[in-house]
């Protein structure tokens, strides 16, 4: 079956506004589905228009990263005093997570805004699916795409540097990034949407580092938010 159709397949209907949870930097916030898909995001922040608004229209950009568990009841919770966002699924042929952060831009000389993905099986073997479909200027641009090594690179009028990056399944298509891939149990992969610059910066090690700071420091996940089945 060809890719486009794949993941034509993939593209569940747009979750209602209250069926989201919220990430967010201090600048801009980010609507995370139940079922983790970015409906929404301004980029860089608040000031900027949207990077993502499937929410308010289908062609207007999305972000999807999720296992291939059907059946599954799905739980959204956030770290304890923090807005890092945990979506696990548990189903009969396993467990998976995916966490979510927007992290702010640090000022100059600092790093710009990140937006980092990292999805684990936590049991058994899980196959995973990517979706990276930026629509800049809400919604009126559809970048051209360049493949580099382990990354994807996304230009538009409006916004010449952005890229997603760290995975060898990474695959370019017309204006999107896509991927599947396969992780074995306690297995993660790691992603990060930002500038070329900071993609570049967070070689694989350092982004799985980062991640396990953040979840390691906070300790447990608060009470659930959301439960989906």
């Amino acid at each position: 079956m060809p890719m486009s159709t794949i993941m034509a397949e993939f593209e569940p209907a747009v979750a209602a506004a209250s069926d989201h949870s919220v990430i967010g930097d201090g600048s801009s916030i980010a609507l995370v589905s139940r079922k983790a898909e970015i409906d929404f995001l301004c980029w860089p922040d608040f000031s900027h228009p949207t990077l993502f608004a499937r929410l308010e229209a289908s062609d207007r950009g999305v972000f999807t990263l999720a296992p291939d568990l059907p059946d599954a009841t799905i739980t959204q919770s956030y770290m304890v005093d923090t807005n890092v966002l945990i979506t696990q699924w548990q189903g009969a042929l396993g467990r998976a997570r995916i966490v979510d952060i927007l992290l702010p831009d640090a000022g100059p000389g600092g790093l710009p805004t990140r937006l980092i993905r990292q999805a684990t099986a936590m049991e058994g073997h899980i196959p995973f699916r990517l979706l990276c479909r930026p629509r800049p200027n809400d919604g009126t641009e559809i970048p051209a795409t360049e493949t580099v090594r382990n990354t994807i690179g996304f230009r538009s009028a409006s916004l010449p540097d952005l890229m997603l990056g760290r995975h060898d399944a990474l695959r370019a298509g017309d204006g999107e990034a896509h991927a599947e891939f396969t992780l074995k149990p306690s297995a993660s992969a790691a992603f990060i949407l930002s500038t070329r610059a900071a993609v570049e910066y967070h070689t694989t090690r350092r982004l799985e580092r980062l991640i396990d700071l953040a979840l390691a420091k906070q300790g447990k996940p608060s009470e659930t938010i959301i439960t989906s089945s």
